[in-house]
């Protein structure tokens, strides 16, 4: 028994709904590859330096209805600094701060109140009563928008720090930086980076793209959707074919 054309066509509609839905639903638990590019500090305690590198996150919807998917793991990545046009150091990620992690509270002390913070060691020595020894962080992206990440940031550890690194974006001046994205460095308690509020802080200027990687699962969802369209579009061709041979 032949297939009829409206049952070809239902295969074709659903082949096409399959393709759709791959496309909208890419983002949901997929890992996202997000590079950055730096320009040189012009002052601080990485005048003359840049960063560079890539990092590759397990991402999650946040829930919070904004359009954010929680990044709930880092698998690879590494930061590259470079003086000038010649790479200096290159460091490997070596995982997440997650909310919740060691060294991580919510604490009022963040300017959302409601974000977990990181904490880092005050240092001996360190005479600096008005400094805020914290990063707030989400770990939240939000793909496809620029910038593609908040102020508060992803902050991950890696094996070139003894302390947390922190990727953000600020749409708004930061004092006497500009607004745009950074990579914040906590500088061990010496005073002599850049950051206007902290001079514990350096802010390295970085241009962010995100690339979704989709999971083999959907990538087997889109194979099958072309699957049927292939099949559906041979069974048309046979069928005109036949109904001219008719004619």
């Amino acid at each position: 028994m032949q297939m009829s054309l409206a049952a070809r066509s239902t295969i074709s509609v659903l082949a096409v709904v399959v393709v759709l839905l791959f496309a909208t639903g890419a983002y949901a638990d997929s890992v996202f590859t997000m590079t950055f590019t730096g320009s040189d500090v012009s002052s601080g305690a990485y005048s003359g330096f840049s960063v560079s590198g890539t990092l590759d996150g397990t991402v999650t919807p946040d829930g919070l209805g904004d359009g954010g998917y929680l990044v709930t793991s880092l698998t690879d990545g590494s930061l590259t600094f470079s003086y000038g046009s010649v790479p200096y150091a290159t460091y490997a990620e070596t995982g997440l701060v997650s909310p919740g992690a060691p060294g991580s509270s919510l604490d009022s002390r963040s300017v959302a109140g409601s974000n977990p913070i990181y904490d880092y060691p005050t240092e001996a020595g360190n005479t600096c009563g008005g400094c805020n020894d914290y990063d707030a962080y989400d770990d939240i992206l939000f793909p496809g928008a620029s910038p593609s990440l908040d102020y508060w940031g992803l902050l991950f550890n890696t094996n070139g720090f003894d302390e947390p690194v922190d990727l953000f974006c600020s749409s708004s001046p930061i004092v006497s930086l500009p607004a745009g994205c950074y990579l914040s460095v906590w500088l061990d308690g010496t005073r002599n980076g850049n950051d206007p509020y902290d001079s514990g802080y350096e802010y390295l200027p970085v241009t962010i793209q995100e690339t979704a990687v989709p999971e083999p699962s959907s990538l087997s969802l889109l194979g099958a959707g072309l699957g049927f369209l292939m099949l559906a579009g041979f069974g048309r061709r046979a069928w005109l074919a036949r109904s001219a041979d008719l004619a």
